[in-house]
């Protein structure tokens, strides 16, 4: 509304027109910004109840003072007692909310004098009034602070669950998790992000250089006749790799690698198709599928035990092959632990998983 017909109502309402008149949807709206805001000034939900039953009393272009009685704002209050409306009352004064004007008596009136001022004795609201643009504005604060715990919170989670699959060297995921529970302000969950993230790189960084020096260690030079009587026993008992997991022979490792992705697109179509863009590298495959066991309901330390016993890579590959078969599967999480590290995991081997239905 603007201020011109504020001004012609409040002179047909026969009030002071440079005086302080209300609109009723005006005051609502600064009620409602203040129940978002309470806790920053430190007014309880009790209080805004009472409160709530001293704006019903006002009136639309009318002045912000109640000059109701304690039994009928108690009636209004879902029948709290007139002591409690005291202490209520006080909480809202102290927080600049309203401010109570006692007659002599204790009685609450209006009287007005001839030449057209009056004195008024009851709540006044015009300080919640004069303080809607604050607490609007404080009120936005609250609602952005607690968008922002919220999306770090969730960060956090997947950041301690993708260091949980690590096997959590430094226990910093067990010190983290109680946080998740815990009434915190953004600024700390995104100090905790960053700890965790800066413990994954650290961690990243060290598969992805045991990763290369695994691929760069030199081949096993000719054994001589002695040498090889000797090792021959032991070289025919390990177990020997799948022709499907061993690169051919004039592949490299880096072929190997691209043979691999290529045959889980097109074997696990369906689950790849759940990556946020198309994986590049077994890099990304392999963080693809934490994503899918977390959404399978594996968990954290049932996918870190499989891989300190596969390694990444066989895991992940586990992991995609059953999420492609999930329909087929009563009890994935289960089936997993089974097939990784319960009693079928002797000979199980991944590659399997990567033939065509």
């Amino acid at each position: 509304m603007t201020g011109a017909s504020l001004y012609s109502r409040a002179l047909e309402r026969g009030l002071d027109p440079h005086g302080l008149v209300l609109e009723i949807s005006s005051i609502w709206r600064t009620f409602r910004c203040l129940v978002e805001a309470r806790a920053r000034l430190g007014v309880s939900a009790q209080a805004l109840g009472t409160l709530r039953a001293l704006i019903s009393f006002l009136k639309d272009m009318g002045e912000p003072c109640v000059y109701a009685s304690n039994r009928t704002i108690s009636g209004r209050a879902e029948g709290i007692s007139e002591r409690t409306i005291r202490r209520h009352v006080g909480e809202l004064a102290a927080a600049g909310l309203l401010v109570r004007n006692d007659s002599a008596n204790g009685k609450r009136y209006r009287v007005d004098h001839p030449a057209g001022h009056s004195e008024a004795y009851g709540f006044d609201l015009s300080p919640l009034v004069r303080r809607a643009q604050e607490i609007a504005s404080i009120a936005a604060e609250v609602a952005e602070e607690r968008k922002l715990v919220t999306w770090h919170r969730k960060r956090l989670s997947v950041l301690l669950y993708r260091l949980e699959c690590h096997g959590d060297p430094k226990g910093t995921a067990s010190v983290c998790r109680p946080a998740l529970r815990r009434k915190l302000a953004a600024s700390v969950f995104e100090s905790l992000c960053e700890g965790v993230e800066l413990e994954l790189h650290e961690l990243d960084a060290g598969c992805a250089v045991d990763q290369q020096s695994s691929v760069e260690a030199p081949q096993t030079g000719h054994l001589s006749a002695n040498d090889g009587e000797s090792d021959r026993h032991k070289i025919s008992s390990e177990t020997i790799r799948k022709e499907s997991e061993r690169p051919a022979p004039d592949e490299t490792p880096a072929q190997h690698a691209a043979t691999l992705l290529e045959k889980l697109r097109t074997t696990c179509a369906e689950a790849m198709a759940y990556a946020q863009r198309i994986p590049e590298s077994m890099w990304e495959v392999e963080e693809h599928a934490w994503t899918l066991a977390r959404w399978c309901g594996i968990g954290p330390d049932i996918l870190g035990t499989a891989i300190k016993r596969l390694g990444r890579r066989k895991t992940a590959i586990t992991v995609i092959g059953l999420f492609s078969r999930m329909n087929r599967i009563r009890n994935l999480p289960a089936y997993f632990n089974a097939l990784t590290i319960g009693r079928r995991s002797t000979g199980f081997d991944p590659m399997k998983l990567l033939s065509l239905s």
